[in-house]
């Protein structure tokens, strides 16, 4: 019978080396952050009915409170980025050649809410999408992908890790905790060519592009996943990457992960994740189940051979058609059958009788050059609905009434924010996603920091 196994580490050879043998061996592994505290962790263990965990050593050295698990501890001794060993290649062959629909990977995804959700993929899922995404990203014996994001994401795992297995392309893998100028640096050192980031990250690395000389004349794709990147943040990554093509990507883990991916030829479309992947098809919903034509703008709801088994615990979001998978996300497709993504149906504000997406508010407000990052949100309000709170990161206060001028500039008058508060730092998950949930709970209990 198979077991669910858990696996907590960062990225190493040693932690990939435990997963591949998990899954040799025809069990189920259950992959935790090993950022989360240990509590919260077991607690994940117990939920899931886990009663064996591999954890690295370096991470929770004391197990004491451990004591219903069977913990087996192991030392990843990587202090900085090392090449995948060529044995791994044929381990990964062995694993996926059954296209089994039973279990083998499980995510959990804490999304903006903070709970945890096993999501379970199968070898067959899994097999799936990786063969899609080589389809568009074209990886080969000459290429080198850097790993630098967490791999307990199923988007680092199935594709960037799996990925380059299948495909026989170098691998580094870096721990996801190193200063970014010596990531940079690494790009030089071993030949990088393929690097996979979220916008947090892209953010973080091409400022450091636009304000100092690093090399890295080897690099030709950079894909960017995890949330959508704003189209400020991809001019600026478009001109201090140079000579890179950035490819904006999209999905979820309950399909697999991946959904859509830009093309070359649909690189310069800003804003675009692209248009959909081998074995996958996309289209917009309206709230009452019917097909949107092209340029409306609906629910994503996603078809596709890589959907998962199902969740551990709780229920997704309810299908509006056919039994296809209800993303929860906003978008419509364009004329040239390319998605746009806009925003969450979770995260939408209802403003008197309008509908104010924030990550909308949010882009423009980044457009602003004090502004270095925001989040808004909605506060219930007796006449209007909701209040747009907006909370924001600066190197100075701004005045109010200078940012309400520049949103009524490029907003209507309803999806300006009547609140405008400078914070010390906003919450991101360790994919990049802003915690939106949290920020709002803790502006409502007055205990953000001003």
């Amino acid at each position: 019978m198979k077991k669910r196994i858990g696996l907590i580490g960062d990225n190493s050879i040693k932690y990939i080396s435990t997963l591949l043998n998990i899954l040799l061996e025809g069990n189920v592994a259950a992959l935790i952050d090993w950022r989360i505290p240990l509590d919260i962790a077991l607690s994940i263990l117990h939920q899931v009915g886990i009663n064996e965990c591999y954890i690295d050593s370096a991470k929770y050295r004391d197990t004491k409170k451990a004591k219903q698990f069977n913990i087996t501890l192991f030392d990843a001794n990587q202090k900085g980025p090392e090449e995948l060993p060529s044995s791994f290649y044929k381990r990964h062959k062995t694993i996926f050649t059954n296209q089994s629909k039973d279990d083998a990977l499980i995510f959990f995804s804490s999304g903006t809410t903070g709970k945890a959700k096993g999501i379970r993929l199968s070898f067959a899922a899994i097999s799936h999408n990786v063969d899609a995404i080589i389809d568009y990203m074209r990886p080969s014996t000459n290429d080198t992908i850097l790993i630098s994001k967490t791999l307990t994401h199923s988007s680092t795992v199935v594709g960037e890790l799996f990925v380059g297995l299948k495909a026989n392309a170098k691998i580094i893998v870096e721990p996801t905790v190193a200063s970014p100028t010596f990531v940079l640096k690494n790009i030089k050192k071993y030949n990088v060519s393929i690097w996979c980031m979220n916008p947090t990250l892209l953010n973080i690395y091409s400022k450091l592009l636009g304000c100092g000389i690093h090399d890295i004349s080897s690099l030709k794709y950079v894909f960017i996943s995890g949330s959508i990147a704003d189209k400020g943040l991809l001019e600026e990554a478009k001109r201090n990457f140079k000579n890179v093509i950035i490819l904006n990507v999209y999905g979820l883990t309950e399909a697999g992960p991946r959904v859509t991916a830009q093309r070359i030829s649909s690189a310069d479309k800003l804003g675009s994740v692209g248009s959909p992947i081998v074995g996958v098809d996309v289209k917009i919903i309206s709230e009452d189940g019917q097909e949107l034509p092209q340029n409306s703008m609906g629910i994503i709801h996603v078809n596709t051979l890589s959907i998962m088994n199902g969740y551990l615990n709780g229920v997704g979001k309810e299908s509006l058609y056919q039994g296809w998978l209800n993303t929860g996300d906003l978008g419509y497709i364009d004329d040239d059958g390319d998605l746009f993504v806009v925003g969450r149906t979770d995260n939408m504000i209802l403003q008197g009788s309008h509908n104010v997406f924030p990550e909308e508010v949010e882009n423009t407000l980044k457009q602003h050059e004090l502004i270095n990052d925001c989040v808004v949100f909605g506060i219930r309000h007796d006449i209007y609905g909701e209040r747009i709170i907006c909370l924001y990161l600066s190197s100075c206060k701004i005045a109010e009434n200078e940012l309400r001028t520049h949103c009524l500039s490029l907003l209507a008058p309803y999806e300006v924010p009547s609140e405008f508060l400078k914070v010390e730092k906003l919450p991101y998950n360790s994919n990049g996603k802003l915690m939106r949930h949290s920020v709002k709970e803790l502006y409502e209990q007055g205990d953000v920091k001003l």
